[in-house]
């Protein structure tokens, strides 16, 4: 097992108890995922002095449940990052 900082892990749950829509309940599984890694993205592309590098690749690899991993970050961001990201 490795120590990546997976978004479904380590972010996902962090904004999902953030909002109180009924929109993201409808959601599949797949379509949440979709969600959430683009507004991610878009959070972290408008970024503008994170302390730390917010570099992110998409791994792969298929976990237990024979989902793609997904989504993390090349460096473990702090609560400081995750918090801006999620604002």
């Amino acid at each position: 097992m490795n120590n990546r900082a997976y978004w479904s892990s380590d972010l996902y749950p962090l904004f999902l108890n953030t909002v109180s829509s009924c929109t993201y309940v409808s959601l599949t599984d797949g379509e949440l995922e979709n969600e959430l890694s683009g507004l991610a993205r878009r959070a972290i592309a408008r970024f503008k002095f994170p302390k730390i590098s917010l570099r992110y690749e998409l791994d792969r690899e298929l976990d237990a449940d024979n989902n793609i991993r997904g989504y993390y970050f090349v460096e473990e961001p702090t609560m400081l990052e995750l918090n801006v990201i999620l604002a």
